[in-house]
């Protein structure tokens, strides 16, 4: 992590056309993999980006995409707060990871046993990432988030990391992207009961992560509006990852986790972590429960659809 982060450093007394030269290896280039395939970011892209941001140029050619903007800001605030950012590269050292059992048992089945993690604090961009046994998280976006919500957000990572210990892998169908969908709302929506990055305002100002917060909230407020077009892209046999654009099946998902909890409890809730079709069935039974229009039911055509997706991928590979 250190000689990565001087080598950045140094970028800011440097001419802006100075390359930043770091030695590709595993971990970086597993981050460049992801920045590449969720923000369509190429490793030239990025040390350009990483660049002008530490040697002060603020030009926003080329930069339209929104992915782009936000990267950029997020090095810029880097830069200019670099003294956040080595408090928190500080308090990250002195951080005692058994901390995060504790944030997320709550949410856990108590079969899974906690994961040797391996964390890996990088500048990606804003992102972090819970894989199995290891998480990804940017520096820069736990500095500004402030060191207790930055704890939270790593928890909410570890339970991704935990889930992945026990999610069973399933086959790959014609259907895979519904499938990827129910994926996303259960492990998502559950994680974001221990943490929702959506939901809270950051500590520090950081005005593209304040308007993140007000989308999500509104995206959580309109919950049902996508589970409605979910429903009808199901009975259409239609592809449903676009209904999800922006990343709404994290308030969505988060909104399915509410109800479920607050009407079978939370230990129903924890059943289904690992088991998407569980996770939308339960929502639905809870949907049934309450009767209020603010919370959509599944119809039956859609519930038989996923029935049929369900004996489709249910065979281990």
């Amino acid at each position: 992590m250190v000689p990565f982060i001087e080598k950045v450093k140094a970028a800011r007394s440097r001419a802006s056309e100075t390359k930043v030269r770091i030695r590709s290896n595993r971990v970086l280039q597993k981050m460049f993999d992801y920045m590449y395939s969720d923000m369509q970011i190429s490793r030239d892209e990025y040390f350009h980006i990483i660049t002008n941001a530490f040697s002060g140029v603020r030009s926003r050619n080329g930069l339209d995409r929104s992915h782009f903007s936000f990267v950029q800001k997020i090095y810029e605030y880097c830069s200019t707060n670099w003294n956040k950012v080595e408090a928190t590269v500080t308090f990250l050292r002195q951080f005692d990871t058994r901390r995060l059992h504790s944030l997320v048992k709550k949410y856990l089945p108590k079969v899974i046993e906690p994961p040797n993690l391996v964390m890996r604090f990088v500048l990606d961009g804003g992102d972090c990432r819970g894989f199995q046994r290891e998480i990804y998280a940017d520096l820069t976006l736990l500095a500004i988030l402030g060191r207790a919500k930055a704890a939270a957000l790593l928890a909410h990572e570890f339970h991704h990391s935990c889930r992945a210990e026990i999610a069973a892998p399933y086959k790959k169908t014609r259907h895979a992207e519904v499938f990827q969908v129910l994926c996303w709302l259960e492990s998502e929506g559950i994680a974001d009961k221990v943490y929702d990055l959506g939901q809270k305002k950051p500590d520090n100002a950081f005005e593209p992560l304040l308007k993140l917060v007000k989308i999500r909230r509104r995206m959580y407020s309109n919950a049902s509006d996508y589970l409605t077009l979910f429903d009808k892209a199901l009975r259409k046999w239609e592809n449903p990852v676009t209904i999800f654009r922006d990343n709404a099946y994290h308030p969505v998902g988060h909104f399915m986790a509410d109800v479920i909890e607050s009407t079978l409890g939370t230990r129903e809730l924890v059943k289904t972590v690992g088991e998407p079709f569980d996770f939308l069935e339960a929502c639905n039974k809870s949907a049934k429960i309450l009767q209020k229009s603010s919370i959509f039911i599944l119809s039956e055509e859609a519930i038989k659809r996923l029935t049929k997706i369900r004996a489709e991928i249910r065979t281990k590979t």
